[in-house]
């Protein structure tokens, strides 16, 4: 009998595999086509089955191998991120990018524990400035860096 355990390896396969029954029925009802003649839905349906097959080798791999048993969940990371991320989407048109993403780092510093002062103010002052030159001045972005 297979012995099969909760693994990292057996949560990865099960997620590639809900993604990709999500792609191929979230792209049923677009034609696919041909590969001379792709129809809108041709992608989203190769992708599917890539990504299907890619999980279910990968769920193979978990009867062969041994991967890491999954750990402990810490839900304080996640919370933390997913609350820097909607500050970040509230707050980046009336207070500028440059404010938005601050805070938005400030938040997600103490995810994993406390950080020391110097830390989280170089990460407060100097992550959001090379963000701003990254995004708004390399890329072009159409995003306000203040307030005003």
């Amino acid at each position: 009998m297979l012995n099969i355990r909760i693994s990292q390896d057996l949560l990865a396969a099960i997620i590639f595999i809900l993604i990709g029954v999500a792609a191929l029925v979230f792209g049923a009802d677009l034609r696919a086509g041909t590969s001379a003649d792709m129809g809108p839905g041709y992608l989203p349906r190769a992708l599917g089955w890539t990504v299907i097959s890619l999980g279910v080798i990968t769920g193979l791999r978990t009867i062969w191998l041994h991967s890491p048993v999954v750990g402990q969940v810490k839900l304080r990371p996640i919370i933390l991120i997913l609350v820097a991320t909607c500050a970040f989407g509230f707050l980046v048109e009336s207070a500028g990018f440059v404010v938005a993403s601050a805070i938005a780092i400030f938040n997600s510093l103490f995810g994993n524990g406390r950080p020391s002062v110097p830390y989280a103010l170089g990460m407060v002052v100097i992550l959001p400035v090379a963000l701003a030159i990254i995004f708004i001045v390399g890329l072009g972005l159409p995003i306000d860096l203040w307030w005003f």
